[in-house]
């Protein structure tokens, strides 16, 4: 050995910082796959409680062929008071 070089990493620190970077890298992709799977199952619920007053609003109103629109009391019933034009 020359003198001022330091001998060679243990295979035991070789192991322990590759070890250790695999795993850190795993931990980074496992969280990010979590996130976005989550993300998406949290805005499908969310758009799905959002279409059911949509859809029970769209029942009561209705459009001429006039392009007017106009609401029902009841759904399928005839509508009589117009909101306004659509156009």
């Amino acid at each position: 050995m020359a003198e001022g070089s330091s001998p060679p990493p243990s295979i035991r620190r070789r192991l322990l910082v590759f070890l250790s970077a695999a795993l850190l890298v795993l931990i980074v992709g496992a969280g990010t796959v979590t996130y976005w799977v989550a993300l998406r199952a949290a805005n499908d619920a969310y758009d799905r409680s959002l279409l059911d007053p949509v859809l029970d609003i769209a029942d009561y109103i209705r459009i001429d062929s006039t392009g007017r629109a106009s609401t029902c009391r009841r759904r399928r019933s005839r509508c009589s008071s117009t909101i306004t034009s659509i156009r």
